[in-house]
């Protein structure tokens, strides 16, 4: 099974090809070169601390902040950052869970109907104010100021 690992030389211009050959040779660039990619861990130089990733909460009037993984609910981020939050439903049916978020609306999850509905019914404007048990923290850092 020769023409497996060699080609003709009139399908490359003349230049005979091996398979393996470029396989070596794409280990080896791959081994030996410096470039950084998103792929490759990078560490921070003297004097530098890595920044977090990870999204963070803090709550109003308690001043309470953590970091959390990114996807939780509001109501599950406010918990993990040690802060007991009202809510009733759990399903963005009641509005007991209102909060005004303060800063970081843009770090937040989009508000679906069901959660639109039920803001309007509290007479809430969705650009100030979201529900805790429906929204998920995305990244970035939110602040919030419990409404209740």
């Amino acid at each position: 099974m020769r023409w497996a690992t060699r080609f003709s030389r009139r399908s490359f211009g003349g230049v005979p090809w091996r398979f393996d050959d470029a396989v070596r040779g794409a280990s080896r660039h791959a081994l030996t070169s410096r470039r950084s990619g998103p792929n490759l861990p990078v560490r921070p130089g003297p004097g530098r601390t890595p920044q977090s990733t990870m999204p963070k909460i803090t709550i109003l009037p308690q001043g309470a902040s953590a970091e959390v993984e990114p996807g939780l609910t509001l109501l599950q981020a406010g918990e993990k950052a040690g802060v007991e939050m009202e809510a009733g439903c759990f399903n963005c049916s009641c509005g007991t869970c209102v909060a005004e978020v303060v800063r970081g609306m843009d770090n937040l999850g989009a508000p679906t109907a069901e959660e639109l509905d039920v803001l309007d019914q509290w007479n809430k404007d969705p650009e100030k104010y979201r529900l805790t048990c429906c929204v998920k923290l995305l990244s970035g850092e939110v602040v919030l100021k419990q409404a209740h």
